[in-house]
């Protein structure tokens, strides 16, 4: 069989990923006292002298020797140590996604929109399928490119999540369901061979991989596609759409699928075809307007043609329009766009001569039908009738920012990311006059199981350019350099995330594992206090950490930004973890700046109001560093 393998742009070819990934450092764990001092460089600006005074009381309470801080801290390294194969945030993570109970649908999925290309959606979608399949060959030979930056090798254990993974709902917290064998089906092989296809809420097996072992070509799975969709014409779906269930809170659908498995064996025979599929796709009729309507699709779009649990679901509209929707807890959007950038930048006419593909006619298909109840039925359309509500509390919009000038930005040595962030401040302190809490999602995966980490961009120099900018007795040389001067500070920021100061985790983790077992801290202490232990009193003052200014500044009406250059992906986005927060999504896609924003619906009015302002900023900084770019030599002391 060919292998497709495109060479990287350091020269690098293709190599084993897992190989590589094991020679990668571990996250390091800060120290109790680095981690208080970078919490209080993060909180610093957006305090007063007073309230700086008593969240850093309360810090220092949680920190001090033999403290509540010491102790937890103590246990988290104890863990870390006797694990190797993992990091001490391992339970963070897995806590922060598997252990939540609200539905994953539209609040924790998150979409990318792809740029445009074949109008037929049949087309479209076999070739995304042959093309995502050829990834998925490469992957099992250990041929997939290696993923690196700045000459560094990247973690790539995340691309195991990529295909036959399922999240599965479960009480008290859910798993993830990897390839493997398919309970009752012999394929000849220990991995599945199919897809499923899901059209008007129908849901179809469709295979990819004959049982001789060989690919089918991108015209037999058309012809498959318009079998299915040929088929599904004649399907009556209204009630039967199982795909709402899971829009479900969790442990609701966790009780609903054990309920299926044990109603019918066909039931559980066609659960395990969709959850160990390779991935699905949605084919959709629906034409969006433009990229705003699909986008809003993506995101939340119809739950009866949705498997929300699929780690991948390619969406297909019905004018060529596509995009995808990933199941958050197992894959980064950093490790998504690595695989988008690959697999659209096949050529389709191409495909079946990388992946070894022929023509064997059309591939088998099949309707995956339930055996439903009335009960069942009923909870569909609660299901369904529940996520419409939903859909409803949240509104998007899209800015282009077409004039990007990313030369520009590089002749200045400012990085796009930290130009943005500039502009954004001062955009909102201009309709606000207030600074405004930021979360970047920053990748570490220089590191081993290394995921995405957030950091608080807001410091001191970027509200001393605010200042400047808004002084009118300032001049244009002052105000390059202060900008010049916050940026530089927010990449200073960056590195010292990306070298492991992750306070808020830290801190975060400390805590999850005290409420883990609270009893038995308190327990500990309390039996030591004739000989120097703590009190209530002293546990209550430690976790007064938790509920100070310093801690929850950074949370109340903040944003969450993300930012990814492709040129592949034209938007991307998600919906904010607070109802009160706005998630802010970039992408730096051929020379333009494509911004998704969603929030609460109550907030629609501000979010057209900022996104306004915000781009009126990105223009009025850019023809600031064109004005003054030339200036000779200008000096930034970093210490004062």
């Amino acid at each position: 069989m060919n292998k497709y393998e495109p060479e990287m742009e350091n020269g690098d070819v293709t190599r084993n990923g897992d190989e590589e990934t094991k020679t990668l450092p571990h996250l390091p764990l800060p120290t109790l006292a680095s981690s208080a001092d970078c919490l209080t460089r993060w909180f610093t600006p957006f305090l007063s002298n007073e309230q700086r005074a008593k969240s850093r009381t309360a810090l220092n309470a949680f920190i001090e020797p033999q403290g509540l801080g010491s102790q937890l801290h103590a246990r988290l390294q104890s863990m870390f140590d006797k694990d190797d194969d993992n990091h001490w945030l391992n339970d963070y993570w897995t806590s922060r996604f598997l252990a939540k109970r609200s539905s994953i649908a539209i609040n924790d999925n998150y979409f990318c929109l792809f740029r445009h290309g074949e109008a037929d959606r049949i087309k479209r979608a076999a070739a995304l399928i042959a093309a995502a399949l050829n990834y998925k060959l490469v992957l099992d030979q250990g041929h997939t490119p290696i993923a690196t930056k700045r000459h560094t090798v990247l973690c790539e254990k995340q691309l195991q999540n990529l295909f036959s993974t399922t999240r599965i709902p479960g009480e008290p917290q859910d798993s993830l369901r990897g390839s493997g064998p398919i309970e009752g089906m012999d394929l000849n092989s220990s991995t599945p061979r199919h897809i499923v296809v899901f059209c008007r809420s129908n849901i179809y097996l469709l295979e990819l991989i004959s049982g001789d072992g060989h690919p089918h070509s991108l015209k037999d799975i058309e012809k498959g596609l318009e079998v299915i969709v040929d088929s599904s014409l004649d399907e009556q779906s209204s009630g039967r759409a199982i795909g709402h269930l899971t829009a479900l809170p969790r442990t609701d659908w966790a009780r609903t699928r054990k309920s299926l498995l044990q109603s019918s064996q066909n039931n559980a025979f066609n659960l395990e075809l969709i959850e160990t599929a390779l991935f699905s796709v949605q084919l959709e009729d629906r034409k969006p307007d433009d990229n705003l309507a699909a986008c809003q699709q993506l995101l939340s779009g119809d739950s009866g043609n949705r498997w929300f649990d699929k780690s991948l679901q390619f969406i297909i509209f019905n004018d060529g329009f596509a995009g995808l929707n990933v199941e958050h807890s197992g894959l980064d959007r950093a490790t998504i766009v690595d695989f988008l950038d690959y697999v659209l930048g096949i050529d389709p006419q191409s495909i079946d001569q990388y992946s070894g593909a022929s023509d064997q006619g059309t591939p088998l298909s099949k309707n995956l039908t339930f055996d439903l109840t009335p009960t069942f039925q009923k909870k569909i359309m609660r299901a369904a009738n529940s996520y419409k509500k939903r859909q409803q509390e949240i509104v998007s919009k899209i800015l282009q920012f077409a004039d990007f000038d990313v030369k520009l930005l590089a002749q200045n040595g400012i990085s796009p990311d930290a130009f943005a962030q500039c502009a954004l401040q001062l955009a909102h302190w201009r309709l606000r006059e207030r600074p405004v809490a930021v979360g970047q999602n920053i990748t570490m995966r220089h590191y081993a199981f290394g995921r995405v980490q957030s950091l608080w961009v807001l410091t001191s120099e970027m509200v001393d350019f605010v200042d400047t900018m808004l002084d009118i007795n300032n001049d244009s040389a002052d105000k390059y350099l202060a900008l010049k001067k916050a940026a530089l500070h927010h990449e200073i920021r960056i590195k010292e995330c990306r070298k492991g100061d992750i306070a808020e985790q830290h801190m975060a983790e400390l805590l999850n594992i005290y409420n883990r077992h609270p009893e038995e801290f308190q327990a500990d202490f309390l039996t030591r206090m004739t000989s120097g232990g703590l009190s209530q009193q002293q546990i209550e003052d430690a976790l007064s950490l938790f509920k100070s200014t310093g801690w929850t500044c950074m949370r109340k009406d903040a944003f969450n930004t993300s930012f990814l250059a492709s040129p592949t992906v034209l938007y991307q986005g998600f919906k904010p973890a607070d109802p009160g927060n706005i998630a802010i999504s970039c992408v730096i896609h051929n020379g333009d700046l494509n911004i998704f924003a969603c929030a609460n619906s109550a907030q629609e009015d501000w979010l057209i109001e900022f996104l306004s302002n915000w781009q009126q900023v990105l223009v009025e900084l850019q023809s600031l560093l064109r004005h003054n770019g030339d200036l000779p030599n200008i000096e930034i002391d970093l210490d004062d």
